[in-house]
């Protein structure tokens, strides 16, 4: 039986190693979170913020919140890419053998700004993967693969900055869980993300586009053929009630086009804008969440950037 004074240096070294416990795991999130966004910064050429990061040992699990990816060097220092959540999940023993294998990784891609400089170069074909092959990216790891990717992806807004008095031109993605399997490369995981988000839009990003067609998922071509096939719909849901979203949708309908007929019973508003038919349907999802969807096509063909810019003046007039 220990004496009382052996208790107590016993309770005395368990406080001890109980308080390093706690430091080191307080520590953790934030040094592992450090080393995340540095290595992120070295692969793109650019500054990286993350708002929230969870690394969980046992759990084999990593959350990232409010990734925001800022434009490369030659570029005006804002936010180009923003993922409000990334959740990984990961093989420890294989990252112990120096072998990147992760079993699921779901990304939610908000938005994408591109930006075309007045030298006439995009920002997205700036990033610094954009210029190396998969050989010239110096990793510490022997191996990677991504047996699985969920992707969905918000927006992409366009500045061109060669015409100083052109608005942001919008592109509403709307992508959900679409998934990828089998990546085996830091270069073809980036170049995929890009290429989905703007292989539905006007936008012919070149290096992005000749990278994604090395790994067999896109091409100029395919980006073309996408255009004409790609959705006429842009799609958002509001916090607001339906009694001042139908009356911004139509105000906005009226401000860029001529209004052809209107219902507020049936929330669906005909108009022509920009040479194309558009319709806004102004419908409640639950309880205050209204979702506006626009259409536009011209002649039968989708005109996505139509919708999106209807859309984007909808939300920005919500929002004042």
């Amino acid at each position: 039986m220990k004496s009382p004074s052996g208790i107590k240096k016993l309770a005395v070294v368990l406080l001890i190693v109980a308080g390093l416990v706690l430091v080191v795991n307080k520590f953790k999130d934030q040094f592992v979170r450090s080393a995340v966004a540095f290595g992120i910064s070295q692969a793109t050429g650019s500054k990286t913020t993350i708002g929230g990061f969870a690394f969980h040992l046992f759990k084999q699990t990593v959350r990232i919140r409010d990734l925001t990816i800022y434009n490369p060097p030659g570029f005006p220092p804002e936010p180009a890419v923003h993922f409000p959540e990334i959740d990984v999940d990961y093989d420890l023993p294989a990252l112990l053998k120096k072998k990147l294998h992760v079993s699921l990784i779901v990304v939610d891609l908000r938005e994408v700004t591109v930006v075309r400089g007045k030298d006439g170069k995009l920002n997205v074909d700036a990033f610094k993967f954009m210029q190396k092959s998969d050989q010239e990216f110096k990793l510490d790891i022997q191996e990677m693969q991504f047996d699985m990717l969920s992707l969905s992806i918000g927006r992409v807004i366009y500045k061109d900055l060669t015409n100083p008095a052109a608005p942001p031109q919008p592109f509403y993605v709307n992508l959900h869980d679409k998934t990828f399997r089998d990546i085996r490369s830091p270069q073809q995981f980036a170049s995929l993300i890009l290429f989905e988000a703007l292989k539905s839009t006007t936008i012919k990003a070149a290096a992005v586009s000749a990278i994604a067609s090395k790994f067999g998922y896109g091409s100029l071509a395919t980006q073309l053929v996408g255009n004409l096939l790609a959705s006429d719909e842009a799609s958002l849901d509001f916090d607001r009630d339906f009694e001042k979203v139908y009356p911004a949708a139509l105000a906005v309908a009226q401000a860029l086009g001529s209004v052809k007929n209107e219902s507020q019973s049936t929330g669906i508003i005909k108009a022509a804008v920009q040479g194309a038919d558009v319709v806004v349907r102004v419908t409640k999802v639950s309880g205050d969440r209204i979702n506006v969807k626009v259409s536009a096509r011209q002649l039968l063909i989708p005109k996505p950037d139509v919708a999106g810019n209807v859309l984007y003046a909808i939300e920005e007039k919500l929002s004042k």
